[in-house]
């Protein structure tokens, strides 16, 4: 299976959630072409608080790091304090998510 696929992607998901992580419904993975034109899957992250979305990809070919963007928002965001916690967790979340991409691609340098 060709690294950062979205085949790989999507067990590398599946691995994390196995840790007892939920990410059901607010995370998945979509064909992207990458830099050789290859399928190297990009990973998305659906945020509830906010109406954006959260994009994770590698930073480049044998970089075992990864970049996340958020989309642009061209109005303000309102939040009351529970909202502001539930997106926080959500953005924690996601951390862990890139920082467990980040070591799995790490992994897979190292032993390829």
């Amino acid at each position: 299976m060709p690294f950062r696929s979205r085949a790989t992607l999507e067990l590398w998901l599946r691995e994390f959630e196995g840790q007892g992580h939920d990410i059901t419904g607010a995370i998945e993975v979509i064909v992207q072409n990458g830099f050789d034109e290859g399928d190297t899957g990009l990973v998305v992250v659906r945020l509830r608080y906010v109406p954006i979305d959260v994009y994770m990809a590698p930073l480049a070919p044998g970089d075992p790091r990864w970049a996340t963007t958020f989309t642009r928002r061209d109005s303000e965001v309102s939040l009351t304090a529970v909202e502001l916690r539930g997106l926080a967790d959500e953005l924690a979340l996601a951390a862990e998510v890139c920082e467990f991409l980040e070591a799995a691609s790490a992994e897979h340098i190292r032993t390829h």
